[in-house]
C-alpha cells in the first residue's frame, strides 16, 4: 500500500490513511526505502487506542495471572494480525519480563486473528482494544498495554497489564492519521490548509463521535491531533521498533 502510495501524483489529492502503529513498525523493519518524515507527512491523527490481550468467552484463563502463569509452563500461542505490529511487541515483552514463553502466530488480520481466538485454536489474542470489545460477550479482555484503560465499561473494567503484573513495561498502542506526499506538503501549502482544516472539522463535529458510538466503539478513541501529534506518534512508535527490533526479529 505505501509503494502503490508513493509512485502516486504528489499533488495532496492522493491522500495515505494510515494505522501507524504496524505501518510505521513495517516501514522501520523493512527496506522499503520510505522513510517517515523525507517521504510522508502525516497531517492529522484522528483516534488512538491501546493494544489488549485477550482470550475467547470459553477460555479457561480467567485473569492475565493465570495466563503468565501458564507460560511459565508451557509455550501459549497468541493470535496476531500480523508480525511487525504493537501487539506483538507487546507480548513478546511481556514474555520477556514475566518468563512466560509465548508464541505468535499471524493470521493476516484481525478478524482470522478473533475468529480463531474464539475458537481457541489459539489461547489468546493480541490485538488493538476496539477488536474485543467490539465482539462483546465472545471476548474476554485479560490486560490493556497502557497506563490506564481508556475504556473500563466497555471492557469489562480489564485491568491494565502493568496494574495486574506489577511491572513497568511502556505503553503500546495504534493510531489511525492520514498523511501526505512531503513533496505536496511542501508544493502545496494552500491545499493542506484545506485538508487540515476539513480534517479537523469533520472530527469536532458530533456527528462523528455518534458515528463512532453507532459501530459498538468508545468514543475515548477518538484522540484528534494535528501534525505535531501526528507525526509525535509515528516517531514514537519507530522508536519502539529499533527498541524491539531484535525481539521482533527472534519471534
Amino acid at each position: 500500500g505505501y509503494e502503490f502510495f508513493m509512485n502516486r501524483e504528489p499533488d495532496a489529492y492522493n491522500l495515505l490513511f494510515g494505522n501507524l502503529g504496524p505501518e510505521v513498525i513495517m516501514l522501520e523493519l523493512q527496506n522499503t526505502g520510505i522513510e517517515i518524515g523525507r517521504d510522508i507527512v502525516y497531517i492529522q491523527q484522528i483516534s488512538s487506542e491501546p493494544m489488549a490481550l485477550w482470550v475467547g468467552a470459553n477460555s479457561p484463563f480467567r485473569t492475565l495471572e493465570e495466563l503468565v502463569e501458564e507460560g511459565r509452563k508451557r509455550t501459549i500461542t497468541v493470535a496476531v494480525s500480523r508480525l511487525p505490529h504493537p501487539a506483538s511487541i507487546g507480548v513478546l515483552s511481556l514474555g520477556e519480563a514475566t518468563g512466560a514463553k509465548f508464541t505468535l502466530v499471524p493470521y493476516g488480520g484481525g478478524n482470522p486473528a478473533s475468529m480463531a481466538t474464539i475458537t481457541m485454536e489459539v489461547d489468546c489474542c493480541g490485538l488493538p482494544m476496539a477488536n474485543p470489545i467490539t465482539l462483546g460477550d465472545q471476548a474476554r479482555i485479560l490486560g490493556v498495554f497502557a497506563g490506564r484503560n481508556p475504556a473500563p465499561e466497555a471492557s469489562g473494567d480489564a485491568p491494565t497489564v502493568n496494574g495486574a503484573l506489577g511491572l513497568s513495561l511502556p505503553n503500546f498502542d495504534s493510531s489511525r492519521a492520514w498523511g501526505v506526499h512531503r513533496a505536496a506538503y511542501d508544493a502545496f501549502p494552500e491545499r493542506i490548509k484545506i485538508l487540515t482544516d476539513t480534517m479537523k472539522a469533520a472530527v469536532a463535529d458530533p456527528a462523528y463521535a455518534k458515528a463512532v458510538e453507532e459501530t459498538g466503539l468508545p468514543t475515548a478513541f477518538i484522540d484528534a491531533g494535528g501534525e505535531d501529534v501526528a507525526m509525535a506518534t509515528a516517531n514514537a512508535v519507530r522508536e519502539l521498533a529499533r527498541r524491539y527490533k531484535d525481539l521482533l526479529s527472534g519471534a
